[in-house]
C-alpha cells in the first residue's frame, strides 16, 4: 500500500499537461499493441489492400530501374483480329501456328501461349509441325526459344468431397514430355471477394487419377527460365517437389505439408521467392494498364543488347495471321518475352485490377514484371517498424495533450501523410511496403479515445 501510496503522490505532482502526454502514451501502446493483434482480420487486411491498390494506381507505368526489367510483346487476338476469323469458338489452330512461327522467328527470350490446348480440333497439324520441331536434337533445337503453355484445370467429380483439382490433358502432352524447351505451367491466381485479383499463386498441387503433381506458375517459371534457360526450370521443379500431393486416393487426396524452415524458398540469381507466401509477399505489383485502342502499348523503357526499348509493345494478331501487303519486322521480339493471348470480349479472360480492368494475359505479363522487377513485397525489418510506431505513438500522445481531439486528429494526420507518405512512395517501387493505412486508422482510434476522454471529463448538460 505505501508503494501505491507514493506512486499517486508522485502522479499527483506531474502538471496537467504532463499527466495527460502520460495517459495518451498508455493509450497509444495499446492501440499499437491492438492493431498488431488485429492486424489478420478483415477490416485491418481490407484497408491495408487499398492503401496498397491506391499505391499501385499512383505508380502505373512506373517500375524498378531499367536494367532490372525485361522487355514484352503482346501478340493479342483482341476484337478485330476475333472478327476477322469469323469469330471462331475455338481458336483456330493454323492462326495459332502461324502467330507461334513468327514469334520463334524474332528469336524472343521466351514465348508463353496463353490459350486453352486441351482439346483437339480437325485443324491442329500447323501446330503440332511446329512443336515437333522442338524435339528434334542438336544446333535447329538450341535456337528455338523455350515455350511455356497454359495448362487448365478442372474440379473433382461433383459428388467428391476432395479440394485438390485435376488437370486437364492435352494432346500435346507427349510432345512437351519429350523435349526440355516445353513446358507447361498454370495461370491460376487469387481471384478476391470483391472479385479483384490482387495476388499469384506459386504452383498447383494436382490429382491425376493415382498420380500426383505439382505445377508451377507461369510468372515464376517465366522468370526463372528468363534468368537461367538452361537450369532454371530443371531446379524450379526439384523447388516445388516437396508440395506435391501427399495422397491421390479417392474421397482422400490431401495436400503436402513439408517441414517449416525446409523447401521454405527459391532462389536463383536475383530471383528469391518464399514458396510459403503470405498476403504480402504474394502482392502483384501491377505497373503496366490496359490501353486496348492502342497499336502499340508503350511503356517506360528497358534493355536489350544495350538499347532501350519500349517495355511493352502490343501487336493485334491479325496483323500477322492476314497481313499480305506489308511485312512485319520480326526482329521486334529479340529478347523479349512474348505473350501470346487473347482480349476479345468473347473469350471471358477480363479481370479486375488496381489499375482496372485487364486481359488475362496482361495480368501474366504483370505478374512477371514485378517478380523480375521488384521481386516479393516485403515489410521493413522489425526494428524499423518499431521506431517509426514509437515515433508515432510519441508524437500523437503529445498533439492530443496539447490540441483538443479534432486538432489533434487533423495535425497528427497530416504529420502522418506529409512524413510517412513520401517514404512509402520512395521505397515501393523497389518492393519493400511500409504501411500508411494501419497509422493513418491509429491516429483515427487514438482521436475517438480522446474524444471519449473529453466526453468523461467534461459531460453536456
Amino acid at each position: 500500500m505505501a508503494l501505491i501510496s507514493k506512486k499517486l503522490r508522485g502522479w499527483t505532482k506531474l502538471g496537467h499537461f504532463q499527466r495527460h502526454v502520460m495517459v495518451n502514451l498508455v493509450i497509444g501502446i495499446v492501440l499499437a499493441l491492438l492493431l498488431h493483434y488485429l492486424h489478420a482480420t478483415p477490416l485491418i487486411s481490407r484497408a491495408e489492400d487499398l492503401a496498397m491498390d491506391w499505391m499501385i494506381s499512383m505508380y502505373r507505368n512506373t517500375g524498378p530501374d531499367d536494367a532490372m526489367r525485361v522487355p514484352f510483346l503482346f501478340i493479342d487476338i483482341d476484337e478485330y483480329s476475333y472478327r476477322a476469323w469469323g469469330e471462331p469458338l475455338v481458336t483456330p489452330r493454323d492462326k495459332l501456328a502461324r502467330l507461334l512461327d513468327y514469334a520463334i522467328e524474332g528469336r524472343p527470350a521466351l514465348v508463353l501461349l496463353d490459350v486453352d490446348l486441351s482439346r483437339r480440333t480437325e485443324n491442329d497439324q500447323a501446330l503440332l509441325e511446329i512443336l515437333l520441331r522442338y524435339r528434334e536434337k542438336g544446333p535447329v533445337n538450341s535456337a528455338l526459344p523455350p515455350i511455356i503453355l497454359a495448362r487448365t484445370f478442372r474440379r473433382p467429380d461433383p459428388g467428391s468431397h476432395d479440394q485438390l483439382i485435376e488437370e486437364r490433358q492435352s494432346f500435346l502432352d507427349g510432345i512437351v514430355s519429350a523435349s526440355p524447351k516445353l513446358h507447361w505451367a498454370s495461370t491460376l491466381f487469387e481471384l478476391e471477394s470483391d472479385r479483384v485479383i490482387r495476388r499469384w499463386r506459386l504452383f498447383e498441387p494436382s490429382c491425376n487419377g493415382a498420380r500426383g503433381n505439382v505445377i508451377p506458375a507461369i510468372q515464376l517459371l517465366a522468370s526463372a527460365i528468363t534468368i537461367d534457360e538452361v537450369h532454371g526450370s530443371e531446379r524450379l521443379g526439384k523447388a516445388i517437389a516437396p508440395f506435391l500431393p501427399e495422397s491421390c486416393e479417392d474421397g482422400n487426396r490431401t495436400l503436402a505439408t513439408p517441414p517449416i524452415d525446409k523447401h521454405d524458398s527459391f532462389e536463383l540469381g536475383r530471383l528469391h521467392v518464399s514458396l510459403r507466401q503470405d498476403r504480402l509477399s504474394s502482392r502483384i505489383l501491377y505497373t503496366i494498364p490496359w490501353q486496348p485502342n492502342t497499336i502499340l502499348s508503350v511503356g517506360k523503357g528497358a534493355f536489350v543488347d544495350g538499347r532501350n526499348v519500349p517495355l511493352l509493345v502490343r501487336l493485334p494478331a491479325v496483323k500477322i495471321t492476314d497481313n499480305k501487303s506489308e511485312e512485319l519486322d520480326s526482329g521486334l521480339l529479340k529478347g523479349r518475352v512474348v505473350v501470346i493471348g487473347g482480349s476479345f470480349d468473347d473469350s471471358r479472360d477480363h479481370y479486375l485490377t488496381p489499375l482496372g480492368e485487364m486481359p488475362g494475359a496482361l495480368v501474366v505479363i504483370n505478374s512477371i514484371n514485378s517478380l523480375l522487377g521488384s521481386g516479393e513485397v516485403e515489410a521493413p525489418s522489425l526494428w524499423i517498424k518499431l521506431i517509426v510506431e514509437a515515433l508515432l505513438i510519441v508524437m500523437m500522445s503529445y498533439l492530443f495533450a496539447k490540441f483538443p481531439s479534432f486538432w489533434g486528429l487533423l495535425v497528427s494526420g497530416t504529420v502522418v501523410i506529409l512524413a510517412l507518405l513520401p517514404i512509402s512512395f520512395l521505397v515501393f517501387r523497389y518492393g519493400l511496403w511500409l504501411d500508411f493505412a494501419i497509422p493513418l486508422l491509429a491516429v483515427q482510434l487514438h482521436s475517438m479515445s480522446a474524444q471519449l476522454e473529453e466526453s468523461i471529463k467534461h459531460p453536456r448538460s
